[in-house]
């Protein structure tokens, strides 16, 4: 049983039909490619080479900007460094396994005893 209507069907047939016909190409078979002359070496390859590198630490200074300048150096000494990140993540890894222990249950026991001796010789 099919739902769609006639002209629905037929209006999918054509663009299926019209996008093979468009993904053929432009190109008619049997016609030639032109040849393209591909230089051997890049031509402004040495032109780069021989500049220096440039220090890119500080990148936004170049951009001269008050605001962006003030926001970077707050975050830069708010930041933590690497040393603190590695301490709190084994804070959070230790209590993570404090918190996993109560999840399961809890044993305990204890022990007594007591002991007599009689003499049978009085």
């Amino acid at each position: 049983m099919n739902t769609l209507p006639l002209n629905l069907k037929t209006a999918g047939l054509l663009i299926f039909a019209f996008a093979g016909v468009s993904c053929r190409g432009l190109q008619k078979a049997g016609a030639e490619r032109a040849a393209v002359a591909v230089p051997d070496q890049w031509q402004q390859a040495q032109a780069t080479m021989k500049r220096p590198a440039r220090d890119l630490t500080k990148w936004w200074k170049e951009l001269g900007d008050p605001v962006l300048n003030a926001l970077i150096a707050e975050a830069l000494q708010n930041s933590p460094d690497v040393r603190s990140l590695l301490t709190r993540v084994e804070e959070s890894r230790a209590l993570r396994g404090v918190e996993r222990a109560r999840l399961f249950p809890e044993l305990s026991g204890s022990t007594s005893g007591s002991g007599s001796r009689r003499d049978n010789d009085l």
